[in-house]
């Protein structure tokens, strides 16, 4: 009894192992990688290219709903509903593969309404993105962090600790969709469809076929000929499950780890750009140009030594904080492909920029009051200090590499160039307390530009 027990248990372990490693990818059933689906890209329809009409059967076997239907006689045949009304259902027998009009006389039935019993599907493991554990727990995630960063942190904690939330919501999704998973695997019952909104559903065609198709109710075959005419555009037109699966998203948000260059220096200073997050949301308005806004919060330090001086001299600090507002405009001059033939996608853009801009500046005496003796004993006196906050225009110049894991997900690294006007200090006249002499600090500008370079992820809806 528990050997058996324990066998049902490694079985079902096996399943979900090769379920979610994608070699049983079909959501109904739990088919492999089948003949028919190699057997398909020997004659390729919708004026597709290979790769694109490879693309086009991974995708689909991914979200196709292939079915079960228990005919009068009690016979059972398998496949994917192309149309279905109270006079007939029309069936495409390869329960693996997109629909190839090129296999028309081998795989396509039409059967009388009247010989139809029941139509099962298997319920599966809903798979649509928007109930996606992996996906949302990574948003949620990191949403979290991000809020943690910004108003818990108020800037002293480092944005990469936002990876730890986003990591703990991406790992408690993914361990939601392995419980779903794990009960689909182990759930071998399938699912009368009952009402005409639920066959609707899994139709790949519910309103009947593209124009050029020409089929009346009662025929005994489709028009092969007008079919191999089409392009797959012309199917996405017809196709509300198709249009689902292959359209393009028009959305994307993105969460980003910043390092940032400032456009000044000098020999007699530290410089430091704390790692800061941005965010970006884009909008496509066509197949290469995009829009949309991006989100930095930047914070530079610089201090005037790199060394303490042998008996006195004069230390300057910095600290410049840039909260930036961009819109932006990019043009893709490579696309992953239509149907993610490539999975790298490069653009190149331009943006106007808003700039909240806080400089401190403090200015101070060290002193070595040991000199004489050839020891050392540092004293820092305060000597001024000047606050300036502003609001600026400036210019920024972006480039972004992307790659695509899949429609939903995908890796960028992102180049970033920064132009905004300078900032003036006024000229200081100051007394020394330690000798009474007076000194004067000159007027300087301060150059708030910068070069930074980032990485994050992209979701895609």
């Amino acid at each position: 009894m528990q050997l058996d027990m324990y066998k049902g248990i490694v079985q079902k372990l096996m399943v979900i192992f090769i379920f979610h490693s994608g070699v049983f990818i079909c959501q109904s059933q739990n088919f492999s990688i089948h003949d028919s689906i190699k057997e398909s890209m020997n004659r390729i329809p919708y004026d597709l290219k290979p790769q694109e009409w490879q693309n086009i059967q991974k995708m689909w076997s991914k979200k196709s709903h292939p079915v079960k239907i228990q005919l009068t006689n009690d016979s059972i045949v398998f496949g994917q509903i192309l149309n279905y009304n109270d006079n007939e259902l029309i069936l495409w027998t390869d329960v693996h593969s997109f629909f190839n009009p090129y296999y028309i006389d081998s795989e396509l039935i039409i059967l009388d309404g009247e010989s139809l019993r029941h139509i099962f599907k298997h319920p599966g493991f809903d798979t649509k993105r928007s109930k996606k554990g992996i996906l949302w727990g990574t948003v949620i995630g990191a949403g979290i962090g991000t809020a943690l960063v910004i108003f818990v942190g108020q800037g002293w904690i480092p944005f990469y600790y936002a990876l730890v939330p986003t990591a703990l919501g991406t790992g408690t999704g993914y361990l939601i969709d392995l419980v779903g998973r794990y009960k689909y695997a182990g759930d071998s019952e399938m699912q009368i469809l009952t009402s005409d909104r639920e066959k609707e559903k899994i139709t790949i065609f519910p309103d009947g076929f593209p124009e050029a198709v020409s089929y009346k109710s009662g025929s005994t075959r489709l028009d092969t000929a007008a079919f191999l005419l089409l392009t797959f555009d012309a199917v996405l037109a017809k196709s509300p499950i198709v249009k689902k699966i292959f359209r393009k998203p028009a959305f994307s948000i993105a969460v980003q780890h910043v390092k940032s260059l400032a456009a000044f220096d000098d020999n007699n200073s530290s410089n430091y750009f704390e790692p800061s997050f941005g965010l970006s949301a884009r909008f496509n308005l066509s197949k290469r140009l995009y829009t949309g806004y991006s989100f930095r919060n930047n914070q530079y330090y610089k201090t005037g030594w790199d060394y303490l001086p042998a008996v006195s001299g004069f230390s300057e600090y910095y600290n410049l904080k840039n909260k930036n507002h961009t819109l932006f405009i990019q043009y893709a001059l490579l696309t992953p492909g239509k149907y993610l033939t490539r999975g790298f996608e490069l653009t190149a853009g331009i943006g106007a920029s808003l700039n909240k801009l806080d400089l401190q500046l403090s200015q101070g005496e060290i002193y070595n009051s040991l000199h004489g003796s050839g020891g050392e004993s540092y004293e820092y006196t305060d000597l001024y200090y000047e606050y300036i906050e502003k609001v600026s225009p400036g210019l920024l110049l972006l480039a972004d590499l992307g790659y695509y894991f899949s429609k939903a997900v995908s890796l960028n690294i992102t180049l970033e160039k920064s132009f905004i006007r300078d900032l003036e200090t006024e000229q200081q006249t100051v007394t020394i307390p330690r000798t009474g002499e007076s000194v004067t600090f000159e007027s300087q500008k301060i150059n708030p530009s910068s070069f930074s370079y980032s990485f994050g992820i992209r979701l895609h809806f």
